[in-house]
Protein backbone atom coordinates (compact mmCIF):
# COMPACT_ATOMS: atom_id res chain seq x y z
CA UNK A 1 0.00 0.00 0.00
CA UNK A 2 1.24 3.55 -0.86
CA UNK A 3 0.35 7.21 0.89
CA UNK A 4 1.12 9.71 -1.97
CA UNK A 5 1.61 13.20 -1.37
CA UNK A 6 -0.30 15.18 -4.17
CA UNK A 7 -1.88 18.67 -4.27
CA UNK A 8 -5.50 19.83 -3.63
CA UNK A 9 -7.89 22.77 -3.98
CA UNK A 10 -10.12 23.27 -1.63
CA UNK A 11 -12.83 26.45 -1.89
CA UNK A 12 -13.66 27.50 1.76
CA UNK A 13 -16.67 29.88 2.86
CA UNK A 14 -17.95 33.59 1.48
CA UNK A 15 -15.43 34.59 5.18
CA UNK A 16 -12.30 33.41 3.60
CA UNK A 17 -10.82 33.28 0.44
CA UNK A 18 -9.74 29.97 -1.91
CA UNK A 19 -6.26 28.30 -0.74
CA UNK A 20 -4.22 25.42 -1.47
CA UNK A 21 -3.18 22.06 0.42
CA UNK A 22 -0.54 19.68 -0.09
CA UNK A 23 -2.15 16.99 1.11
CA UNK A 24 -1.73 12.73 0.78
CA UNK A 25 -4.26 12.54 -1.55
CA UNK A 26 -3.97 8.57 -2.79
CA UNK A 27 -4.52 5.79 -0.38
CA UNK A 28 -4.10 2.29 -0.92
CA UNK A 29 -2.88 2.19 -4.50
CA UNK A 30 -0.87 -1.41 -4.81
CA UNK A 31 2.34 -1.70 -6.48
CA UNK A 32 1.28 -4.47 -8.29
CA UNK A 33 -2.17 -5.72 -10.13
CA UNK A 34 -3.34 -9.24 -11.24
CA UNK A 35 -4.96 -9.46 -14.79
CA UNK A 36 -8.29 -10.01 -14.23
CA UNK A 37 -8.15 -8.92 -10.82
CA UNK A 38 -9.80 -5.54 -9.53
CA UNK A 39 -8.17 -3.68 -7.15
CA UNK A 40 -9.42 -0.45 -4.84
CA UNK A 41 -7.87 2.66 -3.20
CA UNK A 42 -8.98 5.91 -2.20
CA UNK A 43 -8.46 9.71 -2.54
CA UNK A 44 -8.52 11.42 0.48
CA UNK A 45 -8.39 15.05 1.74
CA UNK A 46 -7.53 14.69 5.57
CA UNK A 47 -6.85 18.22 7.67
CA UNK A 48 -8.91 20.59 5.69
CA UNK A 49 -10.66 23.00 7.25
CA UNK A 50 -13.72 24.57 5.75
CA UNK A 51 -13.84 22.48 2.37
CA UNK A 52 -16.81 23.19 0.55
CA UNK A 53 -16.45 21.67 -2.53
CA UNK A 54 -13.86 19.32 -4.72
CA UNK A 55 -13.30 18.91 -8.48
CA UNK A 56 -10.43 17.25 -9.70
CA UNK A 57 -9.71 15.20 -12.47
CA UNK A 58 -7.95 11.58 -12.11
CA UNK A 59 -6.02 10.58 -15.35
CA UNK A 60 -6.08 6.83 -15.62
CA UNK A 61 -3.53 5.56 -18.26
CA UNK A 62 -2.32 2.52 -19.98
CA UNK A 63 0.58 1.56 -22.60
CA UNK A 64 -1.46 0.06 -24.71
CA UNK A 65 -5.17 0.97 -26.54
CA UNK A 66 -6.59 3.46 -28.88
CA UNK A 67 -6.72 7.11 -28.39
CA UNK A 68 -10.48 8.77 -28.48
CA UNK A 69 -12.04 5.84 -27.63
CA UNK A 70 -13.11 3.40 -24.47
CA UNK A 71 -10.80 0.82 -25.81
CA UNK A 72 -8.27 0.21 -23.05
CA UNK A 73 -7.91 -2.67 -21.27
CA UNK A 74 -9.32 -2.12 -17.66
CA UNK A 75 -12.23 -0.67 -16.31
CA UNK A 76 -13.18 2.25 -13.86
CA UNK A 77 -15.57 1.99 -11.25
CA UNK A 78 -16.67 4.83 -8.44
CA UNK A 79 -17.62 4.58 -5.56
CA UNK A 80 -18.96 6.87 -2.36
CA UNK A 81 -15.97 5.80 -0.29
CA UNK A 82 -17.58 4.97 4.00
CA UNK A 83 -15.39 8.30 5.27
CA UNK A 84 -16.93 10.54 2.63
CA UNK A 85 -16.09 13.87 3.32
CA UNK A 86 -19.93 15.31 3.03
CA UNK A 87 -22.91 14.47 4.42
CA UNK A 88 -24.40 11.24 3.30
CA UNK A 89 -27.24 12.77 1.72
CA UNK A 90 -24.99 14.49 -0.96
CA UNK A 91 -24.13 13.37 -4.01
CA UNK A 92 -20.49 12.52 -5.50
CA UNK A 93 -20.40 13.45 -9.50
CA UNK A 94 -18.15 11.94 -11.56
CA UNK A 95 -17.72 11.64 -15.37
CA UNK A 96 -15.20 8.84 -16.96
CA UNK A 97 -14.28 10.54 -20.81
CA UNK A 98 -11.78 8.56 -23.20
CA UNK A 99 -8.64 10.81 -24.08
CA UNK A 100 -8.41 11.72 -28.12
CA UNK A 101 -4.40 11.49 -27.91
CA UNK A 102 -3.60 9.04 -25.88
CA UNK A 103 -5.03 5.50 -24.13
CA UNK A 104 -6.68 6.65 -21.09
CA UNK A 105 -9.29 7.89 -19.16
CA UNK A 106 -9.95 11.03 -17.56
CA UNK A 107 -12.25 10.80 -14.57
CA UNK A 108 -13.90 13.76 -13.47
CA UNK A 109 -14.44 13.49 -9.75
CA UNK A 110 -17.12 16.33 -7.81
CA UNK A 111 -18.79 16.79 -4.70
CA UNK A 112 -19.85 19.57 -2.75
CA UNK A 113 -21.85 20.24 0.90
CA UNK A 114 -25.12 21.77 1.17
CA UNK A 115 -24.27 23.51 4.26
CA UNK A 116 -21.39 25.40 5.78
CA UNK A 117 -17.62 24.13 5.28
CA UNK A 118 -16.78 20.61 6.94
CA UNK A 119 -13.37 20.55 8.69
CA UNK A 120 -11.91 16.78 6.93
CA UNK A 121 -10.52 14.67 9.81
CA UNK A 122 -8.20 11.59 9.17
CA UNK A 123 -9.69 8.03 9.30
CA UNK A 124 -13.12 10.03 9.81
CA UNK A 125 -14.40 12.23 7.01
CA UNK A 126 -11.61 12.43 4.64
CA UNK A 127 -12.80 10.51 2.04
CA UNK A 128 -13.43 11.85 -1.99
CA UNK A 129 -13.99 9.13 -3.90
CA UNK A 130 -13.30 5.02 -4.21
CA UNK A 131 -12.05 4.33 -7.22
CA UNK A 132 -11.61 0.47 -8.36
CA UNK A 133 -9.84 -1.00 -11.59
CA UNK A 134 -10.28 -4.16 -13.11
CA UNK A 135 -7.68 -4.75 -15.70
CA UNK A 136 -8.33 -6.85 -18.64
CA UNK A 137 -7.37 -10.47 -18.19
CA UNK A 138 -5.23 -10.51 -20.95
CA UNK A 139 -3.08 -7.01 -20.37
CA UNK A 140 0.46 -6.68 -19.03
CA UNK A 141 1.48 -3.52 -19.50
CA UNK A 142 1.62 -0.99 -16.83
CA UNK A 143 -0.85 1.17 -15.22
CA UNK A 144 -0.53 5.31 -14.71
CA UNK A 145 -2.25 7.07 -12.17
CA UNK A 146 -2.16 11.18 -12.08
CA UNK A 147 -3.78 13.91 -11.19
CA UNK A 148 -4.88 16.69 -14.42
CA UNK A 149 -2.81 19.65 -14.41
CA UNK A 150 -5.76 21.76 -14.57
CA UNK A 151 -7.65 20.48 -11.56
CA UNK A 152 -4.87 22.16 -9.50
CA UNK A 153 -4.74 25.67 -10.84
CA UNK A 154 -6.41 28.01 -8.09
CA UNK A 155 -7.57 31.56 -9.18
CA UNK A 156 -4.73 34.30 -8.97
CA UNK A 157 -5.88 36.16 -6.01
CA UNK A 158 -5.94 32.75 -3.91
CA UNK A 159 -1.90 32.32 -3.85
CA UNK A 160 0.41 30.75 -6.41
CA UNK A 161 0.05 28.12 -8.85
CA UNK A 162 0.25 24.94 -7.91
CA UNK A 163 1.87 22.21 -9.92
CA UNK A 164 0.76 18.62 -10.45
CA UNK A 165 2.09 15.81 -8.22
CA UNK A 166 4.37 13.00 -9.89
CA UNK A 167 2.31 10.04 -11.40
CA UNK A 168 1.68 6.66 -9.87
CA UNK A 169 2.74 2.95 -11.41
CA UNK A 170 1.26 0.11 -10.94
CA UNK A 171 2.92 -2.94 -12.85
CA UNK A 172 2.35 -6.25 -13.51
CA UNK A 173 2.77 -9.05 -10.90
CA UNK A 174 5.41 -11.18 -12.09
CA UNK A 175 3.61 -13.79 -10.44
CA UNK A 176 0.82 -13.86 -12.14
CA UNK A 177 1.29 -13.70 -16.01
CA UNK A 178 -1.60 -12.71 -18.03
CA UNK A 179 -3.64 -15.60 -19.49
CA UNK A 180 -4.23 -16.40 -23.01
CA UNK A 181 -6.35 -18.69 -25.11
CA UNK A 182 -4.44 -21.94 -25.87
CA UNK A 183 -3.21 -21.80 -29.46
CA UNK A 184 -4.93 -24.32 -31.40
CA UNK A 185 -2.73 -26.99 -33.38
CA UNK A 186 -1.16 -26.52 -36.67
CA UNK A 187 -2.70 -28.03 -39.64
CA UNK A 188 0.89 -29.70 -39.65
CA UNK A 189 0.63 -31.26 -36.32
CA UNK A 190 -2.87 -32.63 -37.32
CA UNK A 191 -1.62 -34.10 -40.07
CA UNK A 192 1.27 -35.55 -38.53
CA UNK A 193 -1.70 -36.88 -35.58
CA UNK A 194 -3.69 -38.29 -37.89
CA UNK A 195 -0.74 -40.56 -39.97
CA UNK A 196 0.56 -41.68 -36.27
CA UNK A 197 -3.06 -43.10 -36.01
CA UNK A 198 -3.68 -44.59 -39.42
CA UNK A 199 -0.35 -46.51 -39.24
CA UNK A 200 -1.16 -47.49 -35.80
CA UNK A 201 -4.37 -49.06 -36.91
CA UNK A 202 -2.20 -51.00 -39.69
CA UNK A 203 -0.23 -52.84 -37.59
CA UNK A 204 -3.35 -53.73 -35.30
CA UNK A 205 -5.49 -55.03 -38.01
CA UNK A 206 -2.07 -57.43 -39.04
CA UNK A 207 -1.22 -58.75 -35.58
CA UNK A 208 -5.88 -59.63 -35.78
Amino acid sequence: MRMIVLALVTLVGAAAPARADVLPLFDGVPEYYTPGQSFTFTLRAPGISLLTDFNLDLIVETDVGTPGTNEIPLSVTIGLPSNYAFAPSTTLASTITPSPNNPQLIVNLSGATTGGGVSTVAGLNDGLAEITILPNSDFAGRITLSIGAATFNPPPESGPRIDPPPSVFVDLDSGSPPSSPVPAPGSALLLGLGGLGLLARGRFGRRA
